[in-house]
């Protein structure tokens, strides 16, 4: 159909989207003038969920259409990369529908619905594109096919398309209805509607099978939303809502959609465009270090004597009181010296190797920012690099390099810092000076992570941001600071006569004793994080099951091994489905969905065979990937968190003297790293 380009309006200093259409449709003076006509008429609605045409112009024999360029992708992108929650999705159809309304109004129908002419905001509002494109479409294949009697030749995507459209019958805006509710459906099922192989089985499967009710297949969707959108999906055009605003109408209902406001999807295409704040907004080329930090300092000092930071400032030990020792580790408060904003624990600061560097991390839940930071007398020059999402709603992500420099004010206790941010995406620039004083406690990098992990989007920034964009810096983050204090290891293969593997207890293959004899991170080797245990617990996998050995020199009368997998960790942390696994003395297993405080059991084909003796204790298990919902193994580089503990049953987790993770009875989200090999 055609061609979009990404371009600049020179005249007004904007982005636009070009859509330039192929010449055999422009070279009808019929269609042009019809789609004129069509394209006046949206242009004059200048509704908030649908994409503005500006202009239309025909240049050398093609018309090419200047468009509001929106630059968060589709819902398709967000949906097909796994990053839109059913609720985002409902409010990006609900948007989409409220375009609709608008247009349904005047007569203007779409007639193409889908996820990929649904377009993601700045804001997370969804705007639905190519309005007119379809009628316009129709006729014009209609004059060219002179065998079509009907005036409305079937034009648009089978799989969202209604019934009536196969038969060639006039377009209603309940053709608009059945076709969001099958972006609905696909979006709480994972699959649309009716499914074929071949335009012929689908025309066979819509008149023959009746679809199921999304409340069959998803256990989380209510009734009220099932039965909403099996009314949208309705053979019959009369029994569906007979507009969008109806159709709204009938979701607005549902409990899914109450809680649409807090939905926002997360943009999927980089933004680019400057923070809506930028301290010490300097365009310098280059920092000048020296005046920098001496400008800096002597800056920061003297706001020290101005509210609200002077009571904050002079409350810190003067100049008498016992200097704090040096350390390993230094954790920091920061805050901005030009907002007075104030991050408790927000910077930690790690002793490198034998170049005397220290690694910085610092976050405060939207985002981080990953230093090297080498010394040079009593100041460090920072070299590294920055991300973050632009809300806690992580609609929109940005990433670029950082530079900058810090002083001790007081050693060991108190430093000055000043960075230069540059943005990757346009190459703007900003600066920001902070005053970092260390905190009484100086916690342990572990606790510091531990924080992280549970309260923001830091997880969700590496493991849905930084790795699958396969930024360079991105797995130094996940191994100088996420896997400092617990394991990270490689989930071996397993290929040719080894799968699928015999669970007798015995360990016996030849994978369980190349990692007793490796026992690294590389063979799935996970050492218990209890001290002096000696209990180490062994993942290995095939094509369609996951694999534990456990082996622990303690003896337990009656013993019980917790496994608790989370195997998603980009999502956000209010939506984190994890699954927990114990297995007891008499090998009888129990299965778990955990979806925040609530447990939901669940029906397992594992298996699992233990042994105990005098010198220890040995579990042998086989789970199957569809016991956690997933058709197939994990894909290459794909990374779970596991935490787990082996006690005595009648012993709490958090009280095991055996356990995988950063504490005893940890959360997955705190649990040791599992990174999936190649499949073969």
């Amino acid at each position: 159909m055609g061609v979009v380009y990404v371009a600049e309006d020179t005249s007004l200093g904007r982005r636009v989207a070009l859509k330039v259409l192929s010449p055999d449709l422009v070279s009808s003076s019929a269609f042009e003038e019809r789609f004129r006509r069509e394209a006046r008429i949206v242009a004059s609605l200048n509704h908030p969920n649908i994409v503005q045409i500006h202009s239309l112009d025909n240049i050398d024999g093609r018309l090419v259409i200047d468009m509001t360029y929106v630059e968060g992708g589709s819902l398709a992108d967000a949906e097909a990369m796994r990053r839109a929650t059913l609720s985002q999705s409902l409010q990006s159809v609900g948007d989409a529908l409220a375009g609709l309304a608008s247009c349904h109004q005047v007569g203007i129908i779409h007639r193409d619905v889908k996820p990929s002419n649904i377009l993601l905001g700045r804001e997370g509002i969804a705007l639905l594109s190519d309005f007119g494109l379809s009628k316009c479409l129709a006729a014009h294949h209609e004059a060219a096919v002179s065998s079509m009697a009907s005036s409305c030749l079937f034009l648009g995507t089978p799989r969202y398309a209604p019934p009536e459209s196969w038969e060639g019958k006039e377009p209603t805006p309940s053709w608009d209805v059945y076709s969001a509710g099958a972006v609905i459906y696909e979006a709480a099922s994972g699959h649309a509607p009716h499914e074929a192989n071949s335009p012929l089985e689908l025309i066979r499967s819509i008149y023959e099978n009746a679809v199921p009710p999304l409340s069959d297949i998803n256990e989380a969707i209510t009734p009220a939303l099932s039965k909403a959108v099996a009314q949208m999906l309705a053979q019959n055009p009369n029994d569906r809502p007979q507009n969008a605003s109806a159709a709204l109408k009938l979701l607005s209902e549902c409990p899914e959609f109450a809680e649409k406001k807090s939905a926002r999807l997360s943009t999927i295409v980089q933004v680019k465009w400057p923070p809506k704040r930028a301290p010490f907004r300097l365009r310098l080329a280059k920092m000048k270090r020296p005046l920098v930090i001496l400008a800096a300092a002597a800056f920061i000092l003297a706001i020290a004597s101005l509210l609200p930071l002077k009571s904050w400032f002079s409350s810190l030990p003067g100049e008498g009181a016992r200097p704090r020792a040096a350390s390993d580790h230094y954790v920091f408060n920061t805050t901005d010296t030009l907002t007075s904003e104030r991050w408790a624990e927000h910077w930690l600061m790690i002793r490198g190797g034998e170049q005397q560097t220290w690694q910085v991390l610092a976050s405060k839940g939207t985002d981080l920012i990953y230093l090297q930071a080498s010394p040079n007398d009593e100041s460090f020059d920072f070299l590294g690099h920055w991300a973050h999402y632009t809300d806690k709603t992580a609609r929109a992500f940005r990433h670029g390099t950082v530079q900058g420099a810090g002083k001790w004010v007081r050693e060991n206790e108190l430093m000055t810092a000043v960075l230069q941010f540059e943005c990757a995406l346009d190459g703007s620039r900003w600066q920001g000076a902070f005053l970092l004083d260390r905190t009484v406690s100086d916690e342990p990098p572990g606790q510091f992570m531990a924080a992280l992990e549970s309260t923001g989007l830091f997880t969700r920034l590496v493991y849905c941001e930084l790795i699958p964009r396969n930024l360079d810096w991105a797995e130094e983050v996940e191994n100088l600071f996420i896997a400092k204090d617990i394991p990270k290891v490689t989930v071996p293969f397993l290929a040719g006569s080894d799968a699928p593997m015999q669970i007798d207890g015995q360990a016996t293959e030849t994978i369980w004793r190349q990692a007793a004899a490796n026992a690294g991170p590389e063979s799935g080797v996970l050492n218990a994080q209890s001290e002096g245990s000696g209990a180490t617990l062994t993942v290995c996998r095939d094509k369609n099951q996951l694999y534990f050995y456990l082996a622990s020199p303690t003896p337990l009368d009656n013993p019980a091994l917790t496994l608790r997998l989370l195997t998603q960790c980009d999502a956000q942390p209010n939506q984190i489905i994890s699954w927990k696994l114990v297995v007891d003395q008499s090998n009888a297993i129990q299965l778990h969905k955990v979806a925040g405080d609530k447990e939901y059991p669940q029906n397992s084909h594992a298996v699992a065979v233990s042994s105990g003796e005098a010198k220890g204790h040995r579990v042998e298990m086989a789970m199957p990937f569809t016991d956690l919902e997933l058709e197939e193994g994990p894909l290459p580089d794909t990374r779970w968190r596991l935490s787990g503990a082996f006690a005595d049953a009648q012993v709490e987790p958090v009280k095991a003297a055996v356990y995988w993770g950063r504490a005893a009875g940890a959360s997955p989200v705190h649990g040791a790293i599992l990174l999936f090999g190649p499949s073969e």
